[in-house]
């Protein structure tokens, strides 16, 4: 009896030992776990910062709505023109143009486009939508060759004030309809390429 208690006495202290070596190699093996995945992440987001920088995109084209004024007077008729300025050598396979505008405040009318610009394959006016659409989609294998600083006559229109206050044209981003984004592609790539572009205010009295 003696000799097994001080057997009991001599194996828990061994199995204490035990335990606590097993918990140091646990907490030793999840340490060096999270160190490595830290490791990784960091490798992760290097490549992946450095592919962002490696992906930055040049302005191909600056373009600009524009009128003859910003103030006019109800029933008066006036004219709005979007331009393009090239901000590169350019190889268009296509260009598709959206102006949004407001139906209720202002009535579109004789859309036309510029004298350097292919003939457009489609182009309307819709009072429903709240777009005026041009689209260019070019045949010729090359495509349609633009010269760094080169200004387009892309689009222009004639506009006639319903109401009086303040009447907006924007570009088409997709937000309103998701197939009205204003974007060029380019003929090589056949890839859309980065644009800017302003908004017009105009006010009517």
């Amino acid at each position: 009896m003696k000799q097994k208690n001080d057997f009991v006495k001599w194996l828990i202290p061994v199995i204490g030992i035990l335990v606590i070596f097993e918990s140091v190699v646990l907490v030793s093996n999840l340490t060096k776990t999270e160190a490595v995945k830290k490791v990784e992440n960091k490798i992760v987001n290097t490549i992946s910062n450095v592919g962002k920088k490696q992906e930055t995109e040049t302005v191909a084209m600056d373009m600009v709505l524009s009128s003859t004024d910003q103030v006019f007077s109800m029933g008066k008729t006036f004219s709005v023109n979007l331009k393009g300025t090239a901000k590169k050598d350019l190889a268009l396979d296509a260009l598709s143009l959206f102006v949004k505008y407001d139906p209720a405040l202002v009535e579109i009318s004789a859309l036309t486009t510029g004298k350097m610009m292919p003939k457009a394959t489609f182009s309307k006016i819709s009072a429903k939508t709240g777009f005026v659409v041009v689209n260019y989609f070019i045949t010729d294998q090359s495509g349609f060759a633009v010269k760094q600083g080169t200004t387009l006559d892309l689009a222009m229109f004639k506009v006639k004030a319903k109401k009086a206050g303040a009447v907006k044209f924007e570009l088409g981003t997709g937000k309103d309809m998701p197939e009205s984004v204003t974007m060029i592609v380019d003929n090589v790539t056949g890839k859309s390429m980065l644009i800017t572009s302003n908004k017009l205010e105009i006010q009517v009295k």
